[in-house]
């Protein structure tokens, strides 16, 4: 036995690059199949997870992502829904300001129009019954657009569906 050992021995250190490459082969090969790739976790630094367990991470990731997304997309429309009710309310309300300014210069322009009549002279009952007229239909359009935007806003309030008051 130890004959063929000794020959087996001297055949190997004969033809050491051709062994040497036979056994690194050997070596690949067991490595190549008996050892998965793996490479760090998506979720976890530490972990490390091979193909098919990086796919779950990935697909679970991003519908994480998609349902944020989706948050973020709801979201969006309050906030632009809430703008737009806040722009229509400024708006209504700037027209009242300039409704009621509008008013308030017909009064002055028809109580200025009296007082430089009595200034000049020129009073007289008919100017006197014209202006009083006058004044009535201005203080009572006032009136009715007042109530108007009254009611206007108990109908809105109670058509909304919070029953909140702009």
């Amino acid at each position: 036995m130890n004959d063929y050992l000794n020959k087996l021995l001297k055949l190997i250190d004969h033809n050491r690059g051709a062994v040497a490459g036979v056994l690194i082969a050997i070596v690949a090969m067991v490595w190549l199949t008996a050892c998965t790739p793996t490479t760090t976790s998506l979720i976890s630094q530490i972990d490390k997870v091979d193909a098919a367990v990086l796919e779950m991470e990935a697909d679970d990731i991003e519908a994480d992502f998609a349902a944020r997304e989706a948050d973020i997309e709801a979201q969006i429309a309050t906030f632009n829904a809430d703008a737009e009710r806040f722009g229509a309310a400024y708006q209504r309300r700037a027209d009242d300001l300039q409704r009621q300014v509008e008013m308030r210069r017909t009064v002055i322009d028809t109580v200025g129009g009296l007082a430089t009549q009595a200034v000049n002279g020129a009073i007289n009952p008919a100017s006197l019954i014209a202006t009083a007229i006058g004044l009535l239909g201005v203080l009572g359009g006032m009136g009715v657009t007042v109530d108007n935007v009254r009611k206007d806003r108990v109908i809105r309030k109670l058509k909304s569906p919070e029953g909140a008051t702009e």
